[in-house]
């Protein structure tokens, strides 16, 4: 299970670029989603509040998984997964457009397990899923 503070389109798009997460039905990607028609984005499904992250998730919405992926872009959003039956949790946390990069990786380093700041690659999460799947 990935849970992330941002739309679940894009990390899904993300993974799939190097993991074709058709072929695990397990794997699920929990965010908020765009909604498309054809003539681009119609709506935007605010499927976790960005307020209230942590009100938005139980352990039933998220299919009573122990083991998640969490992803977020601002300190809070570790908070997202708060109170849920976790046995296992990697965090990762996307420092975006940081003012004082010194003082803001060492406040994420607190709170994420890995911190890809700026406009960073998405190679650690991709390695970190591939990782968990089995795959090289």
């Amino acid at each position: 299970m990935v849970v992330t503070g941002g739309f679940s389109d894009i990390s899904a798009t993300m993974f799939n670029q190097y993991v074709d997460v058709l072929k695990y039905p397990e794997l699920q990607i929990l965010g908020c989603e765009m909604v498309f028609d054809k003539d681009g984005i119609l709506d935007i499904d605010m499927k976790i509040n960005s307020v209230g992250k942590f009100l938005s998730i139980d352990d039933k919405r998220i299919g009573y998984r122990r083991n998640i992926i969490l992803m977020g872009d601002i300190l809070a959003d570790v908070n997202m997964v708060q109170g849920l039956k976790i046995d296992n949790i990697i965090t990762i946390g996307f420092l975006n457009r940081p003012k004082n990069l010194k003082t803001e990786v060492e406040d994420y380093m607190t709170k994420y397990d890995v911190v890809i700041a700026y406009d960073g690659s998405w190679k650690e999460p991709l390695r970190i899923l591939k990782e968990i799947l089995g795959q090289k």
